[in-house]
Formats: C-alpha cells, sequence, structure tokens
C-alpha cells in the first residue's frame, strides 16, 4: 500500500478547481469534491475485492457475472441480461465473458429460445467444477469463512464450491 500523502488529494483538487474556475458558485466546488470522494472510494473497494478475489483467478467483474449465473432461474442467461443487470456495456460483458470462458468456467451454449424471426444471442452458463464433482451444486459460489481484521471488520472471499 502506498504510504499516506501530505495533503488531502480532495481538497487539493477542489483547491486547484476554485483557482481555474472562480467564478463559480461554492456549492460547484462541494459537488465536485462529493464525485470524486465517491469515486475514490468505489477504486478502492474495487482494488480491495480484487485482491481478495486474485488467488481465485477472478477479479470483482467476473466474480459478479457468475454470481448472475449461479443464482439465475435456469443456471444461464444471455449476455445481453449480463449487461443489463450489472449494467455495463454490451463490450465489457464479452470482455468479461470470454475471460471467464478461457478459464473454464463458463461456455457459451445456443439459446434454445431463438427463433427463426427473431434470433437470440448465445447462453452463458457456469462450467461443472473440472476436477471433483460432488453435487450437482458443484459451480455454486460460497462464502469462505471471513478473516477478523483488527478494526472489527470482516475479510472473506468466495470459491466455487466443488
Amino acid at each position: 500500500m502506498p504510504s499516506p500523502l501530505e495533503f488531502d488529494p480532495i481538497d487539493r483538487a477542489g483547491d486547484l478547481w476554485a483557482d481555474h474556475w472562480p467564478d463559480e458558485e461554492p456549492g460547484v466546488y462541494a459537488s465536485m469534491r462529493a464525485v470524486t470522494s465517491i469515486m475514490r472510494a468505489q477504486q478502492i473497494l474495487i482494488g480491495e475485492l480484487d485482491g481478495m478475489l486474485r488467488p481465485f483467478g477472478i477479479t470483482f467483474s467476473r466474480f459478479e457475472a457468475l454470481v448472475l449465473l449461479v443464482h439465475s432461474h435456469e443456471g444461464s442467461l444471455p449476455l445481453s441480461k449480463i449487461g443489463e443487470r450489472l449494467q455495463v456495456h454490451a463490450t465489457s460483458v464479452t470482455n468479461v465473458i470470454d475471460r471467464l470462458e478461457a478459464a473454464g468456467l463458463v461456455r457459451r451454449e445456443p439459446n434454445p429460445r431463438a427463433q427463426v424471426r427473431r434470433p437470440a444471442g448465445p447462453l452463458t452458463r457456469c462450467t461443472p467444477c473440472p476436477a471433483r464433482r460432488r453435487s450437482s451444486r458443484s459451480t455454486a459460489l460460497t462464502p469462505l469463512p471471513g478473516r477478523r481484521l483488527e478494526d472489527g471488520t470482516y475479510r472473506a472471499a468466495a470459491r466455487r464450491s466443488c
């Protein structure tokens, strides 16, 4: 983890904003600081989550897609539905699914609901665990026991239950 800065980067950005656009209302600078703080917090959280998931070979984006698939009614979803539910662009979904497929965690299969007049994209489905198939729930994601940190919070990760 990088060492702490000697200044608050959000305040510094706000000051630079005010210097650059001095005629704005004070609320504009407060809004900029708030949005920047929220975005920075999101970056920190995603970084932490990615770090927790790294030992399992996935990122938070891939984890989200796997969770959607595991909890879907039939265990599969079209790419368009994954994008809708994750609120991301189709290109991002394709990239995530390509990487999960390359890792052997999902597979694309024909959509049985596709019609000649209205073709539907392929479905994405979690693959069974290759090594040990203990049950039909082998692709479910389950929490690992959390580890209590010094500040009283818990750190947990997820694994495939196979």
